[in-house]
């Protein structure tokens, strides 16, 4: 966990130098009138911020990739406005979270930058180097992850003797696996559901993921307090408010962001599962499940990306690209191993609700790096998030307190009877 805020530093000021990388007039042509593409193979119409949700399922598009006449801002004015908002950023999430300990504090502000910063890396990919093929660039990322992960559990083992937890075949048929098709199915249906439907249509249902993931964690027979639903609902009526512009509602687009949702939920819930004690035949620590999971993925998206892309990457593989992939592929492995590091702390429902902070500082971002014009409806409805993420996480606090305070109650010996 020590290594991840030093990365994301590192992060931050590489994504505020694409933010400033100036595009030639061709490059902004295909910024602005080719504003969307045709997958031949396919034959799915797709915007060029539509391809940016998919290839990591819980990034949302908060700001517009056109280049924008606002943007007359000097380079120092915009990295001061940054700086200061990544560090109140981080003092927010310290003062919310500090009663957890350090260490969850530390995961979540990598968790949540990292998150922020996807944008700008996967930016600079598409736009500025032309390199578009999501999947490979997924299958990148799991590479990454595997490889880091892996060192550090082999570090650790030489260190101080803590053996690695291999997965058996059970764990693996029962666990790893579904997390890997649920995983390729939410990107799946993500994809899908952006050709039939607008990126404000499936802003206003993604944070449908919080409540999705309370509701299946109440299915699955884990422990849910009904105390923690109100939060949920605050944030989840909240971030609808931030859309602008035309819903272009779809049924087909309804079904596949439905199904997307649904699969991105049960990816939380299972990955849950497999680091809590007693639920599944092995318990995993976050960074094995980052390693294996990761793994597992790797397979089915590099199948996807040879299936739908086949050479094509390989082809258009530059000098120049492969700095920026391999600065994304740091910010996926940070933003993969701290995320399984929030779930494990703070559980499914409170992961899903802490991404959504990611909404606040990318916008502010937005504002520093483009010159965006934040609205008083954007700040009304992150407003609501603050103060939903606030509530959500006393209330799961005292939950905790009380259950506790049960169990200890039913290990105390009873009196013995006349």
């Amino acid at each position: 966990m020590r290594l991840l805020l030093p990365a994301f530093f590192l992060l931050s000021a590489q994504a505020l130098n694409f933010a400033h990388k100036e595009l030639n007039k061709e490059e902004i042509a295909k910024d602005t009138s080719a504003k969307t593409l045709f997958d031949g193979k396919a034959g799915v119409r797709m915007d060029t911020m539509e391809l940016m949700v998919p290839i990591v399922p819980e990034l949302t598009s908060h700001f517009d990739l056109k280049v924008s006449s606002r943007h007359n801002w000097s380079s120092m004015q915009a990295k001061v406005l940054y700086v200061s908002a990544t560090a109140a950023c981080v003092a927010f999430i310290a003062l919310i979270y500090w009663s957890r300990g350090p260490v969850t504090v530390m995961a979540i502000v990598s968790f949540v930058l990292s998150l922020s910063l996807m944008s700008n890396t996967i930016r600079n990919i598409y736009v500025a180097e032309n390199f578009r093929y999501p999947q490979f660039l997924t299958s990148c990322h799991q590479v990454s992850t595997v490889c880091a992960a892996f060192t550090f559990l082999q570090v650790r083992q030489a260190s101080t003797g803590e053996k690695i937890t291999y997965p058996t075949i059970a764990s693996l048929m029962k666990g790893l696996f579904p997390v890997a098709l649920f995983i390729a199915l939410s990107v799946g249906c993500s994809n899908i559901a952006l050709s039939y439907t607008t990126t404000h249509f499936y802003e206003m249902l993604s944070p449908m993921n919080c409540l999705v993931t309370f509701t299946l964690g109440a299915l699955l027979g884990r422990s849910t307090s009904f105390k923690l639903l109100p939060p949920v609902l605050l944030v989840m009526c909240g971030l609808p408010l931030v859309v602008t512009g035309e819903i272009g509602a779809s049924l087909y687009g309804l079904i596949f962001i439905a199904l997307g949702i649904f699969f991105r939920s049960m990816k939380a819930q299972m990955m849950s599962l497999l680091m809590s004690n007693g639920e599944m035949s092995q318990t995993f620590s976050p960074v094995e499940l980052s390693c294996w999971s990761a793994s597992c993925s790797f397979f089915i998206t590099m199948a996807w990306s040879l299936m739908a892309e086949g050479q094509a990457p390989y082809q258009a593989m530059t000098a120049t690209t492969i700095r920026p992939l391999l600065l994304s592929c740091v910010n996926a492995t940070v933003l993969t191993m701290s995320g399984m590091f929030v779930v494990k702390e703070v559980g499914p429902v409170a992961q899903q609700i802490i991404g959504e902070l990611k909404g606040v500082l990318a916008t502010l971002g937005a504002v520093a790096a483009f010159g965006e014009v934040v609205t008083v409806q954007q700040m009304a409805a992150y407003g609501l998030v603050v103060i939903g993420v606030q509530w959500y996480n006393r209330t799961d606090l005292q939950v905790r307190q009380e259950k506790a305070e049960a169990e200890k109650l039913g290990q105390q010996p009873q009196p013995a009877k006349a």
